[in-house]
């Protein structure tokens, strides 16, 4: 924020930089390891793995596409499935998130981000 003159308020910066907003986070693990997920506004974040953690920081704008899987089990029983997230130039295709709560959902909350993400470029 900038001061005016002869003013003690700050007039608002237009054009900033845009804040990182969770849009989404789930935990899921067993036992032995702990997955953790956030999408943001600007990125999708995961860490993975038990005692060595894998951690991933994609940006939005690396995301080509999103589809939901799901199993006929969990079609038939549970509102859970696989979010698969599919990157563009990079060394893995896809990367999958197993036995997520309402993935359709999940799914649309990546699609929106995707959106706003390619109409600020």
């Amino acid at each position: 924020m900038v001061a005016r003159r002869g003013s003690s308020k700050p007039a608002p910066i237009v054009g900033g930089p845009i804040p990182e907003q969770i849009l989404w986070q789930w935990q899921s693990g067993s036992l032995f390891t702990t997955n953790r997920y956030r999408l943001t506004n600007l990125a999708f974040y995961a860490v993975e793995g038990g005692v060595r953690k894998d951690t991933s920081n994609i940006p939005l704008s690396r995301v080509q596409a999103v589809r939901v899987e799901r199993s006929i089990w969990q079609g038939l029983v549970s509102r859970r499935g696989t979010v698969i997230v599919v990157l563009r130039d990079w060394d893995e295709d896809t990367f999958e998130l197993y036995n997520v709560p309402e993935p359709d959902g999940v799914a649309g909350l990546f699609t929106r981000a995707i959106s706003g993400i390619q109409l600020r470029q």
